[in-house]
């Protein structure tokens, strides 16, 4: 950022993570085990709906948080182990770049045929971690 800072001058404002948290723009869908992975809110809609299609009774029987995760945390370990290969494949990718597109939905990639079936991106974040989204959440 401070490369952009010497070309723009600082910035008018920022919105940071915590405040798209707050807004529900983002979500932190495992604050205990996961605190610095967010996902965009619609990804997480999206994955929260294939859950409730994998466990139809979840919505009447209380199962809301054992069908997200059903589907979810799968999800989140092939981004994650992807992510990996790729660091390990191209050291300086990690350091080089703020994001990464993983493939699905229509596009050929790592991602094909995840849970959302849709193309999946994952970027840095100002707490230190990732966030998940769609392209067009971005």
């Amino acid at each position: 950022m401070s490369d952009m800072n010497e070309v723009f001058g600082e910035p008018i404002s920022v919105y940071t993570s915590d405040q798209a948290v707050e807004d529900g723009v983002l979500v932190e869908a495992w604050p205990e085990r996961w605190p610095k992975l967010l996902l965009t809110r619609s990804l997480y809609e999206a994955l929260r709906e294939v859950g409730y299609e994998r466990v139809p009774d979840a919505r009447a029987e209380d199962l809301e948080v054992l069908a997200f995760n059903q589907v979810a945390t799968p999800f989140v370990m092939d981004v994650l182990m992807i992510l990996k290969a790729r660091f390990d494949k191209n050291p300086g990718e990690e350091k080089e770049e703020s994001r990464w597109f993983l493939g699905g939905g229509e596009t050929k990639g790592p991602m094909e045929g995840n849970a959302t079936g849709k193309e999946v991106w994952v970027a840095r974040n100002d707490v230190g971690g990732i966030t998940i989204m769609f392209p067009e959440d971005d």
